[in-house]
Parts: C-alpha cells; structure tokens; sequence
C-alpha cells in the first residue's frame, strides 16, 4: 500500500467510513501531523484538515466514525486540547465547545444508534468521561463512580440502545456503566492488572457477555460475564503491552482474536495461542491496526507504523 504521511508521522489511529454496501469508502488515519483520508482503498491518501488553515500540525489521536457514515457522512477527530467534527466525510470540520479545562481526548465511540440518539463518547487524559447527546453540540461531564480520571480506552455495547452498557479502560482499572454513562462502578479486577490500555467486545456480547481488556505489563484477560470475573487469556503477553484489540467472527464458527503487543500484530484463532504476522522488512513497529471489514480469512488489515506509514495486510488463510 503506497503512503503519502510524512516519515516520523506516528500513526495513531485507523478508521473506516462504510457505504449503503457496508464496504469501507473512505479510510482515516490520525497520526503526529494530524489526519489523512483515502478514497481509493489506501493507494493514496491526502490530507484531512486542509480547510483548518492551520499554522501548525495538531496530532489526531482518536477517531470515531458513524456507524451510518453514508448517511450523515459524521465523523469526530480527538487531540490533546479539544474534539472536531467533521459531517460531510472530513472535507470541513469544526472545532466543538468541550467542559473547560481544553481536555485531551484518549478515545472516542458512537452509539450503534448514533443517527437516532446522537449519543457520543469521549474519553480523557485528566477529567474522565464527557458524553455528548446532541451529535457533539453539547457536552457533560459524566463521572459519577468513576474514581480514576485518567481513561485509556472506551468501548461501546452493540446493543446500546437497549442495555446503555459502556466500559472504560482507565490508568486504576475498568469501570463499567449500565445507565448510558450517567453512573460508573469499578470492577474487580486480578492483581497487577492495571493500566488497562485496550479493550474489545465480542461480535456477540448482547447473548455471551465476553470483554477483552489488554494490560500495560500483565497480559490479556477475557471476563465472559461482562466484566465481574477474569481470567488470563492464552499464552504469557506480559513481556509488552497490549496496546489495541480486536475481536471478531471468523466465518468458521470461532472467534479470531488480534493484539497489538508492542510492535508486533499477533493472531490468535481459538484464544489459546498466538501467532506473528509478517510485516514487510524494513517498514517498522506497528502501532495502530484497523480491520474494516472483520477477522477472518483471506480479509484486509490496515496497519499503521511509527514512521507513518499507512499498509493493508491480509489475514491468513488457513
């Protein structure tokens, strides 16, 4: 995959707007520079925040994108200081009012049912969660049981809409809530757990419950009952941290498993062990990953690289 980002461009985060077809049409990477789009399946990418007219880079470290992005084509990019949306596909943007002090967005999420409730999510590097109910126009501060300001990493119930169920991956622990946001409570979790970096659901949380969370030094741990008890997840991860996650159906009646950890991609099928995905020589330590269309075989990743690089990999086949 050819890349147009500066060398020395970490890539932050990857992600994808869909289409009536639910393929991916315009791909986002948020990295140190900013924010790049593509619109031709990541063969060429050109800068997103063109129509800002900024004097200086602003670094995009956390995206989220409508789930009926060819719809209202929305999208929202987090920096340290403030949160942009953009709702014609990234052409033009707008900077949103955020609770004083400016914050630093860590990780942003939308309702499943973002084009019915507006609901919007993001988490911070000091003042813990903010929620938004209107798109973004307004925002609050909702932290009530939410003891650790610092948040990590945010995921969103598939059925949001009906269970208002979020969790939150923060420096202390993880923190779940069951009203939308408005209350949190602390779960327990292992010794040594914490920081939580990454977290995942299953495809099928509504029916099976089962939450991933990637720790700092302690490995991967899999709770199947929605975060009240834990379990280490395969083989010993602690040597790096599990800084992102992905679960997702493999088309063959499991569940494949993807982890960042450190620099490396590692696969799981089943969840008991791993193996490396080859990157190219040469290109460099992975650090943001992407797969806009699920995990199984034969389907694309796209990975991003410390040197800014942007490249598709494809999932094994067997």
């Amino acid at each position: 995959m050819n890349d147009p980002i500066e060398t020395s461009q970490m890539v932050f985060q990857l992600a994808a707007g869909f289409d009536a077809g639910a393929q991916a049409a315009d791909w986002f990477a948020g990295h140190s520079g900013g924010l790049n789009r593509s619109q031709d399946g990541g063969q060429t990418w050109q800068p997103a925040l063109a129509s800002l007219q900024l004097t200086e880079a602003l670094p995009v470290v956390s995206l989220a994108v409508s789930p009926e992005f060819d719809k209202d084509r929305t999208l929202f990019a987090g920096l340290p200081g403030g949160l942009l949306r953009s709702t014609d596909g990234g052409t033009t943007w707008k900077a949103l009012s955020l609770p004083p002090p400016p914050p630093y967005v860590t990780c942003l999420a939308v309702s499943p049912g973002y084009l019915e409730d507006g609901t919007v999510i993001a988490g911070t590097a000091e003042d813990g969660i903010l929620m938004s109910n209107n798109g973004g126009d307004t925002w609050r501060a909702w932290n009530f049981g939410l003891i650790e300001p610092e948040v990590l990493s945010l995921v969103v119930s598939p059925a949001f809409q009906k269970d208002e169920t979020l969790f939150c991956g923060t420096a202390s622990g993880i923190f779940r809530s069951t009203n939308g946001g408005r209350a949190w409570r602390e779960l327990a979790l292992p010794p040594g757990f914490v920081p939580v970096l990454s977290l995942a659901l299953s495809p099928n949380f509504e029916a099976d419950q089962t939450l991933y969370a990637g720790t700092e030094e302690s490995g991967l741990f899999r709770s199947r009952d929605a975060g009240e008890t834990w379990e280490p997840l395969g083989e010993d991860l602690s040597q790096n941290p599990v800084n992102a996650f992905v679960a997702g159906e493999s088309g063959q009646g499991a569940v494949w498993l993807l982890a960042l950890w450190g620099g490396e991609l590692i696969l799981s099928r089943y969840g008991n062990t791993w193996e490396t995905l080859r990157l190219p020589v040469g290109e460099g330590q992975a650090t943001a990953v992407f797969a806009p269309d699920g995990l199984a075989p034969g389907l694309p990743l796209l990975v991003g690289l410390a040197g800014g690089q942007v490249l598709r990999v494809d999932l094994p086949v067997s």
